[in-house]
C-alpha cells in the first residue's frame, strides 16, 4: 500500500510525486501514478532527513539560504506564464538541489510556499520550523529596531494604564515662528535672484536705448551726407536751387524719418518683449519702465535732426496687467516657505512627542 503525507514537503522529501486535492494537503503514490483517496495515517517523519539544514546556525548559511529564498522569489514573477524557466516546480527543485545540496529539503519547502497557484489549496507548513527572514517595515535595520522599541514601549505604557496624546497644538504664533523661520532661510536665494535678473534687465534696457540713440546719430551724419550729395549733384545740372532739389531733399528726409521710427519700433518691441517675461517669471513690483527722449525729426534740407525734449517710455506694457503680478519664482518662493513651514511644524510634534515619551519613562 501507497504512504500518505499530510503535506507538499513531507511527500516530497520521502521520493513521492505530490497532487493536491480537495479541502488543503495533497497525496501521492512512491513509483507510481498519483492518485486522490480517503485521509490515511501520517508516516513520514516529523523532521527532515538528517544532515538537512531548515534553520541556519551560522552567517554562512543564513547567506546561503537567503540566497535561496531570493531564487524562488525571482522565479516566482514568472511562475505559471511561459517565462517560467522550468517545466514545473519539480524541476526546479531539482536544480536547486544540484546548487545547494544541504538545503534540499529548506528547497522543496521554500518552493512550495512561495510557488502556488490560483486554484491551489492554502499552503500547509511542514511540522518542523523553517528559516524565514524577518520582514523589513522599512527596509532599514535601525529604524526598524526603533519602531519595535516604541512599539514594546506603547504597550508597556497600556498595560500600566499610560498613554501618550498623540495630539499637539499648534497655536497661531508657534505657526507664525515657522513662516518667520521659513522666510529667513528662504528668502535670501530668491532675492539675490531678482535682484540679478533685474539687473541683466535693466542692463538690456540700457543697451538697447543707447543702441537706439547710436543708430540715430548714424541716421543723422547719413542724412547730412547725402543732402550734400544731392546739392552738388543739382548744381551741375543747373538746379542749385529749383523745385526738382526740394522735391528730392524733401523725399530723403521722409525715407530717414521712416527708418528712424522703424529701428525704433523693432527696438521696443524686442525689449517689450523682454519685460513680459521678466514679468511672467519674477512679477514687475518695483521695477520701473526705463525712458527714451522723443525720435527726433528730419526736416527737409536741414542736415541737423530736431531733438525733442520729451521723454517717452522705452517700451509699452500695460499696467492694468502687470501691476500687482505675481511671478513664477515668487509663487515658487511662497510654495517652499510654506513646504519648509511645514517641515519646521512636523520637526516640532515629533519634538514634543519624544519629551513626552521621555517624562513617561521617568
Amino acid at each position: 500500500m501507497a504512504e500518505w503525507f499530510p503535506s507538499e514537503s513531507q511527500a516530497i522529501s520521502a521520493g513521492f510525486s505530490y497532487t493536491p486535492i480537495a479541502g488543503g494537503g495533497g497525496v501521492g503514490e512512491k513509483g507510481g501514478a498519483p492518485s486522490v483517496v480517503a485521509a490515511a495515517p501520517v508516516t513520514a517523519p516529523a523532521a527532515p532527513a538528517a544532515g538537512q539544514i531548515t534553520i541556519p546556525t551560522t552567517e554562512e548559511e543564513t547567506r546561503a539560504m537567503d540566497d535561496i529564498i531570493n531564487w524562488v522569489l525571482t522565479q516566482k514573477q514568472t511562475y505559471g506564464t511561459k517565462a517560467f524557466p522550468f517545466d514545473n516546480r519539480e524541476d526546479m527543485i531539482e536544480q536547486g538541489k544540484l546548487l545547494w545540496p544541504k538545503y534540499a529539503q529548506f528547497i522543496v519547502d521554500t518552493i512550495y510556499r512561495e510557488l502556488r497557484g490560483p486554484t491551489e489549496p492554502a499552503y500547509q507548513p511542514p511540522p518542523y520550523e523553517v528559516y524565514q527572514p524577518p520582514v523589513s517595515p522599512t527596509g532599514n535595520t535601525a529604524l526598524d529596531d526603533l519602531l519595535t522599541s516604541l512599539s514594546d514601549y506603547l504597550k508597556e505604557l497600556q498595560k500600566r494604564g499610560q498613554t501618550i496624546d498623540p495630539y499637539v497644538e499648534i497655536t497661531p504664533e508657534k505657526m507664525a515662528e515657522f513662516l518667520a523661520q521659513a522666510e529667513t532661510e528662504i528668502s535670501p536665494y530668491y532675492s539675490t535672484q531678482l535682484k540679478l535678473a533685474r539687473e541683466d534687465f535693466l542692463r538690456t534696457a540700457g543697451y538697447t536705448k543707447d543702441e537706439i540713440l547710436r543708430q540715430e546719430g548714424e541716421y543723422q551724419r547719413t542724412y547730412g551726407t547725402g543732402l550734400r550729395t544731392l546739392g552738388e549733384t543739382m548744381a551741375e545740372k543747373g538746379f542749385a536751387v529749383s523745385g526738382p532739389r526740394l522735391v528730392a531733399e524733401r523725399e530723403l528726409a521722409e525715407e530717414t524719418q521712416r527708418d528712424i521710427e522703424k529701428a525704433r519700433r523693432e527696438a521696443e518691441f524686442k525689449l517689450g518683449t523682454t519685460a513680459r517675461t521678466f514679468a511672467k517669471t519674477w512679477g514687475y513690483g518695483e521695477t520701473a519702465v526705463p525712458t527714451i527722449p522723443e525720435a527726433p525729426r528730419v526736416l527737409a534740407g536741414v542736415p541737423e535732426f530736431e531733438k525733442a525734449a520729451r521723454e517717452l517710455p522705452l517700451y509699452e506694457i500695460s499696467p492694468e496687467t502687470y501691476a500687482g503680478l505675481i511671478g513664477e519664482k515668487e509663487w515658487e518662493a511662497k510654495a517652499e516657505k510654506k513646504t519648509r513651514a511645514a517641515e519646521l511644524e512636523k520637526a516640532f510634534k515629533e519634538t514634543e512627542l519624544a519629551k513626552r515619551y521621555r517624562t513617561l519613562a521617568v
